[in-house]
């Protein structure tokens, strides 16, 4: 199929779906020439991580801007394989500011450049047939972290709309995902962190008794619509653990559904 991809120079979008359940086995490396397609903009995979893993790795895209990929079922462990390494080959970073957006089967991803006002690259990583989706996403979202994202100054955090669908123990087991405090622990270099809607108490509480986190983050913007209750016990113990240290923090609170310029 890559060889075939080599003669279509033109391509703007790529779209491979697979309508059902199928595992390949990977035969050896694949090879070192990679198929150049100079003006691929958008791609789309629906399948198995095993046969993205080796078409990844045999292309080049470099005005590549829109990437989504979905993959099925419980089976897949993003940490331990090479899919998530070969696509951020394909976002050609440096970045500064990233807005991450979950929802119960995807996770939303926007990059922009230093000075940027408008997303560089936006990536949508989505689980099917999953029951443990989001925290599957969580772990994405750290592996990217880990490799590409971990000098950005500005992190903005929400979600979908639809968390509330979750039942009372699935909202302690989302609570209580380790994947929150490893991608938090990944960005040393974050100075302000904006959280938006349903997933504001989650993080709030996983920050909770955690203040060595986030080294260098000095400003944290919040919504007032979950400003209540234990969320807001916790961001209170966060933040008085945080002004006895060496890297206090200071907290601003904007409109519920506010969408225009958070330091104004």
């Amino acid at each position: 199929m890559v060889t075939g991809l080599s003669a279509l120079t033109r391509l703007t979008q790529l779209c491979i779906k697979f309508e059902r359940f199928e595992t390949i086995r990977v035969r050896g490396p694949p090879p070192v020439t990679r198929v150049l397609l100079p003006i691929l903009i958008e791609f789309e995979f629906f399948g198995v991580h095993e046969y993205l893993e080796v078409l990844l790795a045999r292309i080049d895209a470099p005005q590549l801007k829109f990437i989504t990929t979905r993959f099925f079922g419980n089976h897949v462990d993003i940490q331990h394989q090479q899919v998530m390494s070969h696509l951020l080959r394909l976002t050609h970073g440096p970045f500064e500011r990233t807005d991450v957006r979950f929802s119960l089967n995807d996770v939303d991803i926007q990059l922009y450049r230093p000075n940027g006002s408008l997303p560089v690259k936006m990536m949508t990583v989505g689980f099917v047939d999953s029951e443990e989706a989001l925290g599957q996403q969580i772990l994405t979202v750290t592996q990217l972290a880990l490799s590409l994202l971990s000098n950005i100054t500005e992190l903005e955090i929400g979600s979908q709309g639809n968390l509330d669908e979750l039942d009372d123990v699935e909202l302690v087991n989302l609570i209580d995902n380790p994947g929150w405090l490893v991608l938090f622990h990944t960005f040393t270099a974050l100075r302000t962190l904006r959280l938006r809607n349903e997933i504001q108490p989650l993080v709030l509480f996983s920050l909770q008794g955690h203040t060595e986190v986030l080294p260098g983050l000095q400003d944290l913007y919040l919504c007032e619509w979950h400003w209540q209750g234990e969320p807001l016990q916790a961001l209170e113990q966060f933040i008085a653990a945080r002004q006895h240290s060496d890297h206090p923090v200071t907290v601003h609170h904007v409109p519920e559904y506010y969408d225009g310029d958070w330091e104004e």
